[in-house]
């Protein structure tokens, strides 16, 4: 009991000590006082709360419109560090500053504040070319004298370099440093801190080289002229020694020119041999390396025996230890590699498991790390449901030593986390030539298969069925079945509606959710061309289509009429529909005559035989319609006075008379199934007070039909805006409702 208890206290006190990090600052030396080293304590930023880190750097002499970059880094080694891209800092004076930096641990955001102190005299820069060894005679120094550049009278910086080999298509790289240090450093595009400059020449000869910088547009610029010779020049480049460089794992040194370890030996054929023996390599990695000469980068070579080209590299089938050996033909420009394997890979005494928020940081042998063939240690969870976004914390423990595990990584947890909502498999690797560990997961998917059906009660030749989801929070569309129009769908079987039959279409999605929305369509654009928008049900007929609307005429053969469902009025049937289009000059109701879908609750005014019943199809959609002053009261409304300008009036009935009458000031009811008026015009009534009105067959050519005016007699005339007119009017006219001309 008491070993188990010191295990658990001993995981705690990992635990915690793990979760303090330590941050520092580490940057140009401007700022910093050392260049760019993580591990300077001078610079370890400090917080009371564990979350909000400062520093504060006092008397630091700043310039004007200069960049100093620096990056906030945890335990005092690169590997984790914010922000990704270098953190700028500028000021807009020269002189003396205090800059405090602050960092937040929880968010991981990086900030700086700058506060200047006093005046500070900025001396004049020396400029220097720092470059590869074949063009600048050092590698990269940006403190060699040699290279510095000499001010001009127009205020630029010149360096001529005299007698300098070159050869023909090799990019040779430069950059112009300040005061012999790389804290102020300007390259390609005179961006600070960018890519290097290149100089490149089309011929093999021996160059005067001249390197030009303006310090106000931080333009750098390289040019070279050849040496003029009664005899051709050539640039004599003597190789003593031909070394491979390459990656740590192959070399033993990460791309190191001059590591002697790795030089070649001159065979009797010519050739150049390097052999490295107990070479540890895992399988489906690619090993890159080069051959150089001199032990400089100046001298190089890579894939197809390219001067300065792509890296060459290798794989090996399955994790082991290696024998492997390099080849360099110079003649034939062949470099190649093989690699034997002489046995397996000897990790030591390890005992490796995964350990994270998944299983509650266990470290039970239940979640061991298996060696595969590749040379990684792994181990799968192989379901586990996640929300999106859902991170899994983890790390690797060696747990060899019980009382003393080992995590990986020494600092902040390593995370995966899920792109969707799912069950997923996730699998963790761990590399222990590395000690690097990662996270793969795989979201598990099941497909199911949801169909829809619809009834084509529009008769269309072709069927189209469109299915979509949409993400409102990301505002993303997932199509089912393509975009608009979607699929071309079968018929699959036919039904009867309502004494009538028709064809039965049927679409099959297969996927992990059903869609959100569904549409059916001729596969033609416009109104009248396709369905409403659908709620998706797995399994659901949908027709759109609903019995036909009963509609019974009053004695007088007229009402207005308002149904809950859209209708279809058309021009064969026995029954007419007028909607309420407006007034005319003298202020009698005017109605046009309505063809085409009606919207639900659209008022019409219906004509027919007198106590005669009509039936009237109802549609699924409506297009286009005329702005009608008829509102359909598809419940019994309560219908307001006029007032404010806006008349309303209702339909009544009895014996002797129908018709529209005003909304009295205690208002009025517009019984369901009817229709009334609300117009922003007064109509004129006759002595009863009943509304006089007109029908018009045409909107275009007013043909009145009607006249419903109880003061008329049958010889009364009337214009073709519907006024009456005296015996004096000449023109075309109206009587009895047909057209007449009066000369």
């Amino acid at each position: 009991m008491k070993k188990i208890l010191t295990l658990i206290m001993m995981l705690v006190a990992t635990l915690g000590i793990q979760a303090q990090d330590s941050w520092t600052v580490a940057g140009v030396s401007d700022l910093c006082g050392s260049f760019w080293d993580p591990a300077d304590t001078n610079n370890d930023m400090t917080s009371e709360d564990g979350v909000n880190y400062t520093l504060v750097k006092d008397s630091l002499t700043l310039e004007a419109d200069i960049e100093y970059s620096f990056k906030v880094v945890a335990n005092h080694k690169w590997g984790e560090e914010y922000p990704s891209s270098n953190y700028l800092l500028r000021v807009d004076e020269s002189g003396l500053y205090t800059v405090t930096f602050r960092f937040d641990a929880e968010t991981k955001s990086v900030g700086v504040e700058a506060e200047k102190i006093g005046e500070a005299v900025i001396p004049e820069k020396i400029w220097t070319i720092a470059g590869e060894t074949a063009l600048m005679g050092s590698d990269w120094k940006a403190d060699d004298s040699a290279n510095d550049m000499t001010k001009q009278e127009d205020g630029t910086f010149k360096l001529v370099k005299d007698s300098v080999a070159l050869t023909a298509n090799r990019g040779y790289m430069f950059k112009v440093v300040a005061n012999h240090s790389w804290d102020i450093n300007y390259g390609a595009d005179g961006m600070a801190d960018g890519d290097n400059c290149t100089l490149t020449v089309e011929a093999d000869s021996i160059y005067n080289v001249t390197f030009t910088f303006d310090p106000e547009s931080k333009a750098l610029t390289a040019t070279a002229e050849p040496i003029v010779s009664e005899e051709p020049i050539e640039p004599v480049i003597e190789v003593d020694t031909w070394t491979i460089a390459g990656v740590t794992a192959l070399c033993g040194s990460d791309w190191n020119p001059a590591d002697t370890a790795n030089d070649m030996t001159m065979q009797a054929d010519s050739t150049f041999v390097l052999v490295k023996e107990n070479v540890t390599l895992v399988a489906n990695t690619e090993y890159e390396f080069k051959v150089v000469g001199n032990h400089t980068w100046d001298i190089n070579y890579g894939a197809d025996g390219v001067a300065y080209g792509a890296n060459c590299f290798f794989t090996v089938e399955a994790a082991g230890v290696y024998t492997v050996t390099f080849t360099w033909n110079y003649a034939k420009k062949e470099l190649l590699a093989t690699a034997e394997r002489t046995g397996d890979i000897d990790f030591g005494d390890h005992l490796f498991v995964v350990a994270g928020s998944f299983n509650d940081w266990n470290l039970s042998e239940d979640y061991k790390m298996t060696l595969q063939e590749n040379g990684l240690f792994t181990y799968t969870i192989e379901s586990i449901q996640l929300d999106k976004n859902q991170a899994v914390e983890y790390k690797v423990v060696d747990i060899v030593d019980a009382e003393n595990p080992v995590w990986h990584p020494e600092g902040s947890n390593l995370v995966f986390s899920a792109e969707k909502e799912g069950n997923y498999s996730i699998t963790f690797a761990f590399d222990a030539l590395t000690m690097q560990a990662s996270a793969t997961g795989e979201r598990q998917v099941e497909l199911h298969e949801y169909t829809a059906k619809w009834v084509n009660v529009e008769r269309w030749d072709s069927v189209y069925a469109y299915a979509w989801t949409y993400n409102f929070e990301t505002y993303e569309t997932t199509f089912f079945m393509g975009e608009y129009p979607g699929k071309l769908i079968e018929k699959t079987s036919t039904t009867e509606l309502y004494g009538e039959e028709f064809d039965v279409y049927t679409c099959t999605i297969t996927s992990e959710f059903p869609p959100q929305n569904i549409i059916f369509s001729n596969g033609l654009p416009g109104d009248g061309n396709q369905t409403t928008d659908h709620a998706f049900v797995d399994g659901k007929v949908y027709s759109e289509v609903a019995p036909p609307v009963e509609v019974k005429m009053n004695a007088f053969g007229y009402m207005p009429f308002s149904s809950k469902l859209a209708m279809l009025i058309t021009a064969d049937m026995d029954i007419k529909a007028y909607y309420a289009a407006g007034n005319s000059s003298n202020g009698e109701l005017q109605m046009v005559r309505f063809f085409g879908k009606a919207p639900a609750r659209y008022g019409l005014f219906l004509v027919g035989e007198p106590n005669a019943t009509y039936s009237i199809p109802t549609t699924f959609n409506t297009g286009g319609y005329p702005t009608n002053l008829m509102i359909g009261s598809v419940e019994n409304t309560n219908v307001a006075a006029s007032a404010d300008g806006i008349y309303r009036y209702t339909f009544l009935t009895d014996e002797e008379s129908a018709g529209f009458y005003e909304v009295g000031e205690e208002g009025a009811v517009s019984y369901a199934g009817m229709a009334y008026i609300e117009s922003p015009y007064l109509f004129a009534t006759n002595d009863s007070g009943e509304v006089r009105w007109n029908l018009f067959e045409d909107i275009e050519t007013l043909g009145i039909n009607a006249t419903k005016d109880s003061t008329a007699s049958h010889d009364t005339l009337f214009n073709l805006q519907g006024q009456r007119v005296g015996k004096s009017f000449r023109g075309i006219a109206v009587r009895n409702g047909k057209k007449i001309v009066v000369r």
